[in-house]
């Protein structure tokens, strides 16, 4: 994001990154190997050859990843979200998929989203308007087409039954396409 142009604000509500990996059990490994939990654009260090990264490796990993961009400079800690409303576009108009791919202005080009956050220091309330102006970063061979990202696993059962549709799925650095049986 950096790169192109933008100023990124992360918000984390701990006082250090690492999400999760704080919190687990010291014994705790991952599930998934070494090689395909990686950041694709930064190596791992050489030292680490056990297939199941521990807990203190994934942590070391995420900040020597963090340090190496300069990208704690982007992070507001101590600051807990609240809530996030978009604001713009009339129901109606967010129900029309032309809003929502091929033109790369998800939300079309009037709306913003408005985040509250708490700093949990302070106990202080701010509220941010971001504005969203999506330009062509993610590049996919379902441009000009109707995408929806989600996580929603009810939607995800109904668009693997709908016939003729193709998926893309991104798993960290590799890329998968699923093409649904077409009658």
């Amino acid at each position: 994001m950096v790169a192109w142009g933008f100023q990124p604000i992360v918000f984390e509500s701990a006082s250090t990154i690492g999400g999760v990996r704080t919190k687990t059990i010291e014994t705790t490994k991952l599930q998934t190997p070494r090689e395909a939990y990686r950041f694709s654009d930064f190596p791992r260090p050489s030292s680490v050859t056990e297939d199941f990264l521990n807990q203190h490796q994934v942590l070391d990993y995420i900040q020597l990843y963090a340090h190496h961009f300069d990208l704690l400079k982007h992070i507001k800690f101590n600051t807990k979200v609240c809530g996030i409303e978009y604001e713009g576009s009339s129901e109606d108009e967010m129900q029309a998929w032309s809003l929502w791919g091929g033109s790369g202005e998800p939300f079309s080009s009037k709306g913003k989203w408005k985040v509250v956050v708490e700093d949990k220091q302070s106990l202080s309330t701010e509220w941010s308007l971001i504005y969203t102006k999506y330009g062509p970063i993610f590049r996919t061979s379902l441009a000009d087409r109707q995408v929806v990202i989600t996580a929603d696993p009810e939607f995800n059962n109904y668009i693997f039954q709908q016939e003729g549709r193709m998926v893309e799925l991104w798993y960290l650095d590799t890329f998968s396409k699923i093409f649904v049986h077409e009658g």
